[in-house]
């Protein structure tokens, strides 16, 4: 009887501790949840004097121009496959900042659709990622420290840190793809050590990885990718451990291959494929680790900064830690990802260059900042529990590595009255570099004094940890939050990014029912079309076909515009090389700059038909183009011979629209004699013609544009998107959905009690002590954490 009893009161201990955890957990989530939206409190104040908005930059013109796009083809029953507004017309879902099928995003515009999309839509959008990205780092935190408060301290870092809290303004698609690598990692750690290859771990990371791709920022996705498999394998190296990478890779590509497939179709299409070292070759300067220590002393971000308490944490884990294997492996992450993000300035980027597959496609570096944010971060934790006493390290040894640290207080000190002696010596004035310098060291000095007071008054006497992280916690949130988030805002309403600027606005009402296009020389932004319906030659997205480049770049204006049916031109130049008229002009920045809209005088058809056509090699397509006597409205410069023979006289025709959509354009022709309908669209697979209903071939025209062959006589003649290679992600990834849909009803029939019971490793389990309601964590006393 007393046996039972005993054992009946073991239960219920357990039962009380497991309660416990559940509700402690789903606080720190509650908490971690709401705090971005604090710290972005001023996006969604009902207060319009205090209302702020994301910055204008790559948020307003490549993110939000791509997201109301989508909105409103959506929310009209239709596919955005294509889009006319950029590069006159590209493959708006090919284009992974599209984020065509990301989940998220989708579930917004449902919700956002009777508002027609609002800005703050987009903002909303962003701050919930953050707070996706504290619950998971929350969760991760919690399975690797097993303990709830340490992995608090460490999801605040990694979320305020300057990484992420800089990316909505620069590349809100980077924020988004790097919100699923702490659940990856998550389900990595988990997964690997299972004696079966599939199990939800698997599931779960390989849906994290799709879900970084649908997200938009593939360089991201692939440093994401990199890491997270190299941290399993290093988890387990062993066949099982790649197994599980080989599965999760495999899952992962088939989830997202509805997007993966069309953009790697614009990828290999586009100027990105011929870039070489020097395109590639650019990150952050290596002055920017000063900002390690002094938060926008080198630019309005700081991409490596991740608060001085966090890093005196980290660097509690190197010298009271530096053994142990988790400590090593994210240091030398956080080490080769510091070196790599500087680019060409340090020798490791031309190894990755030469040797690592797919590190050649992207741009610039700054990314890969995001693998030092969050080791750094991770380093804090393991800092964290060393000095907690979980790590193995004597009492006298965390005093000494607290005194120690004090070292970084008096540098910080030493560079205040430098600076302050620099702006004594410059006068005093705000124009001095000292004059922010110095602003800068005095708080960086004032936090490591917080922070190094709290570190000294834990280590001697024992305190509670309750107390001691709370403190630590509301140190790092001060610190964070005050150096970033005046510089993530702007105080322009949200408003003005929706509204049609004025020269857009004087185009469309000019040109009435005209189909046109426009150039814009840097008077509005770079997706103005996108965003608001009109036919624009170039854009702002990074992304572009190779060929159309090179038609913009090679071809002077005088024979691009009309080629390009180019009827309006948005400029600071009061003149222009063809004649022209201003229908409208705006003063914007000091009295002297003007934007001016022209119209050019000539009458350009954006279809004509040619009885002429030259096969010509691409390489001698663009010096032909220049000629001054080749006429292109009577003669067109092919790549393949036509299926007929044409008529000479067949220009004299008729060409007529009857649609003009953005995945269909249909025509009425009226041909004197064989000819070719060239149009001035661009050329891209895809794309299909259809002459009296019948298929017909298309042809690549003038280098980048279209043509169609066309008979004698009056024919209808159509032309649309459809894109094979897309269905064919589409299916694969509905095939996907469906294999892990099953793979989870699977898992959950077979065992659904044991799964849960499971969901630590014995490895993770070792040593764990139970959870006390009066420290309120999750501690982990003598335990040796992997």
């Amino acid at each position: 009887m007393l046996e039972g009893t005993a054992e009946e009161e073991v239960q219920l201990d357990r039962a009380e501790v497991s309660a416990d955890r559940a509700r402690l957990g789903g606080a720190a989530l509650a908490v971690l949840a709401l705090l971005p939206f604090l710290f972005y409190w001023r996006l969604f104040t009902p207060n319009p004097v205090d209302r702020a908005s994301f910055p204008h930059g790559d948020f307003s013109i490549q993110s939000y121009a791509f997201a109301r796009y989508q909105a409103q083809r959506l929310l009209a029953g239709e596919l955005p496959l294509w889009s006319p507004g950029a590069y006159s017309g590209f493959p708006f879902l090919a284009d992974p900042q599209s984020a065509s099928f990301y989940p998220p995003r989708l579930l917004l515009i449902l919700l956002a659709g009777p508002l027609g999309y609002p800005y703050v839509a987009l903002g909303l959008e962003a701050v919930l990622h953050l707070s996706l990205v504290a619950g998971f780092t929350f969760l991760l935190g919690r399975r690797l420290f097993r303990h709830a408060g340490i992995a608090f301290l460490v999801a605040l870092a990694f979320t305020f840190g300057g990484y992420l809290i800089s990316s909505p303004g620069r590349q809100l698609a980077a924020l988004e793809s790097a919100a699923w690598l702490p659940l990856a990692l998550l389900a990595a750690h988990a997964g690997v050590s299972r004696p079966r290859v599939l199990n939800r771990w698997t599931l779960l990371c390989g849906t994290s990885l799709a879900l970084s791709a649908l997200a938009g920022h593939l360089q991201t996705t692939v440093l994401v990718t990199y890491v997270v498999s190299g941290y399993a394998l290093w988890r387990r190296w062993s066949r099982a451990g790649a197994s599980f990478v080989g599965v999760s890779l495999l899952l992962a590509g088939g989830l997202a291959a509805a997007q993966l497939l069309p953009s790697a179709q614009y990828l290999l299409l586009s100027s990105q494929t011929r870039w070489g070292y020097d395109e590639v070759a650019a990150g952050l300067p290596v002055q920017d680790t000063v900002q390690v220590l002094f938060p926008g002393s080198v630019s309005l971000y700081s991409p490596l900064y991740v608060g001085m308490l966090p890093l005196l944490l980290a660097g509690a884990a190197l010298v009271l830690r530096g053994g142990v294997r988790p400590v090593r492996f994210w240091f030398l992450v956080a080490l080769v990802a510091l070196l790599l993000s500087f680019g060409d300035q340090a020798f490791v980027h031309s190894l990755f260059y030469l040797l690592v597959p797919g590190w050649r496609l992207f741009q610039s570096q700054e990314p890969v900042a995001l693998m030092v944010s969050l080791p750094a971060c991770l380093l804090a934790g393991y800092g964290a529990l060393a000095l907690l006493g979980r790590g193995g390290a004597s009492a006298e040894e965390r005093r000494g590595y607290v005194r120690a640290a004090a070292g970084l207080l008096w540098v910080l000190g030493v560079a205040a009255v430098a600076f302050f002696l620099g702006l004594v010596r410059d006068g005093w004035t705000a124009d001095s570099a000292f004059y922010r310098l110095l602003g800068v060291a005095i708080f960086a000095a004032l936090v490591t004094a917080l922070a190094w007071g709290l570190l000294r008054w834990w280590v001697a006497a024992s305190r509670p940890e309750a107390v001691f992280l709370g403190l630590a916690a509301a140190i790092v949130a001060f610190d964070l939050f005050t150096v970033g988030w005046r510089n993530s805002l702007s105080s322009d309403p949200p408003q003005a990014r929706q509204q049609a600027p004025g020269a857009a606005t004087a185009m469309r009402a000019d040109a009435g029912r005209e189909i046109f296009r426009a150039f814009n020389e840097f008077a509005l932004d770079g997706n103005y079309g996108v965003q608001f319906g009109l036919e624009d030659i170039w854009g702002a997205s990074p992304l572009r076909l190779a060929r159309y480049q090179e038609l913009v770049s090679s071809v002077p204006w005088e024979r691009l515009w009309p080629l390009l049916d180019v009827r309006y031109v948005a400029t600071w130049r009061p003149e222009l090389p063809l004649a022209s008229q201003i229908i409208y002009q705006e003063q914007v920045g000091d009295e002297t700059t003007y934007v001016y809209v022209h119209r050019l005088l000539g009458d350009y058809p954006r279809a004509w038909l040619v009885g002429q056509a030259e096969i010509v090699p691409p390489e001698a397509t663009l010096e032909r183009l220049t000629e001054p006597a080749f006429d292109p409205w009577r003669t067109a410069l092919l790549e393949e011979a036509p299926p007929f023979s044409l008529s000479p006289e067949a220009g004299a025709g008729l060409v007529r629209w009857q649609a003009h959509e953005p995945e269909r354009l249909v025509l009425f022709v009226r041909a004197t004699g064989n000819s070719l309908l060239v149009l001035s669209e661009v050329h891209y697979p895809g794309w299909r013609a259809w002459v009296d209903g019948q298929p017909t071939q298309l042809l690549v025209a003038d280098h980048a544009l279209r043509a169609v062959p066309v008979p004698e006589g009056e024919h209808r003649v159509e032309l649309r998107f459809v894109p094979s290679l897309w269905m064919l992600g589409l299916g694969v990834s509905l095939v996907s959905l469906a294999v892990l849909a099953v793979g989870l009803a699977v898992l959950r029939e077979q065992n659904p009690t044991t799964a849960e019971a499971s969901a630590s490793s014995p490895q993770d389990q070792r040593g764990s002590a139970p959870l006390t309601a009066r420290s309120g964590l999750i501690p982990a006393t003598g335990a040796r954490v992997l």
